[in-house]
């Protein structure tokens, strides 16, 4: 069984699955006790760090989330275009939302107006539309988006999509059917979900850079993408929060989680 997350206790990370029970050391990672994982101290001790920084966040910040977990946007037909394309137009810089927020832009690239096109001429008029809106890497990005609509198209159209992805099973099913789609890597193949807030979905964590830097203000490194969202899982579950709630609130206030970090002394990086 897939480990849900590492719980933070005093000397030790234990890998625990949802129903609380602790589950065997993967083979390969460390030589571990089947039971325990011996933790180094640095690394306790970075996830204390955060775990106080989270808990100075105001309160009512917290509660606005469940703002944000109020969406339809999974009910929508086409969601599985929109879901890209707000991938693409933030990868790299969250200010290319612009291209779905701002009428003018997200026109030009709605499934009925792309789906319409010749072709030859999809991957040339995203390039445009992503352009105007100041999309980093427009080009790159029209080309995985072009590709992806011959995909989408080839499957049905993005309604059809949508129930492939529900006929998924659990959140790794889900996350793997996601990656295949040109230009979704593992941060996005998770966020796509997230910002609907998917109940498969509500313990994980969108390594981002905004992530990224909190890691370094703690000194700590991280083997691959699984070993960094199960560290923030766990400090999220320390900080009574779900996944998703850590990561929305460190998306909305990395400056202050980073300013709070600066105050305690440096650590050297710790590699887990």
């Amino acid at each position: 069984m897939e480990p849900a997350a590492y719980r933070i206790g005093k000397g030790v990370f234990e890998l625990i699955d949802e129903t609380e029970r602790r589950l065997p050391a993967p083979l390969g990672e460390m030589q571990y006790n089947s039971q325990q994982l011996p933790v180094p101290t640095d690394l306790e001790i970075a996830a204390s760090k955060l775990v106080r920084a989270v808990k100075a966040i105001d309160p009512a910040k917290i509660r606005a989330l469940d703002e944000l977990k109020r969406t339809d946007h999974w009910d929508q037909d086409d969601f599985i275009w929109e879901a890209l394309l707000v991938s693409m137009a933030t990868m790299g810089n969250s200010r290319g939302a612009i291209l779905v927020k701002d009428e003018r832009y997200h026109k030009r690239v709605t499934w009925d107006r792309i789906v319409n096109l010749p072709l030859s001429r999809r991957e040339e008029e995203l390039v445009a539309a992503l352009s105007a809106a100041k999309v980093r890497m427009a080009r790159k990005k029209a080309r995985w988006l072009a590709e992806n609509s011959v995909r989408i198209e080839r499957e049905g159209g993005p309604a059809a999509v949508k129930v492939l992805l529900m006929q998924c099973k659990g959140r790794e099913e889900k996350i793997r059917y996601l990656d295949t789609f040109a230009g979704i890597g593992p941060k996005y193949a998770r966020n796509v979900l997230m910002d609907v807030y998917h109940p498969d979905f509500r313990d994980s964590i969108a390594i981002d850079e905004r992530i990224k830097k909190v890691s370094k203000a703690l000194g700590v490194a991280f083997a691959g993408y699984e070993a960094a969202e199960k560290f923030y899982i766990g400090v999220a579950h320390c900080a009574n929060l779900t996944g998703w709630e850590l990561d929305r609130l460190l998306y909305s206030n990395t400056d202050l989680v980073l300013a709070i970090l600066s105050t305690t002394s440096p650590q050297s990086t710790v590699v887990a």
